[in-house]
């Protein structure tokens, strides 16, 4: 899944480099641990950098169905996607939802 990105952080659109090796965080929309349950899918992952998983886990970043991103609940231009590598728009109205 990172692969499809190219380590590229979907909200941000930034590739971190270290050492010459890109690097990203696979981010699960709904989390997999208790309470949340969550599936272990691709389309309930997110390839972020490190900076946006943190603020997406704690809800500062959210996902419109639209693709809209909001973070800190100004808007902040939009998700980006490839399509063999959809997110579930369930699991982003989940993590809406418990935000």
């Amino acid at each position: 899944m990172l692969k499809s990105y190219r380590f590229t952080c979907q909200a941000c659109e930034v590739r971190l480099m270290i050492k010459d090796q890109p690097y990203a965080e696979g981010a699960h929309i709904r989390a997999v641990g208790y309470p949340h349950n969550g599936p272990d899918v691709a389309e309930n992952m997110l390839c972020l950098c490190p900076n946006c998983h943190a603020q997406f886990d704690a809800g500062a970043i959210t996902v419109d169905d639209d693709l809209n991103l909001s973070r800190n609940g100004e808007p902040a231009g939009k998700l980006h996607v490839v399509k063999e590598c959809h997110p579930s728009f369930e699991q982003l109205a989940y993590h809406r939802a418990t935000s």
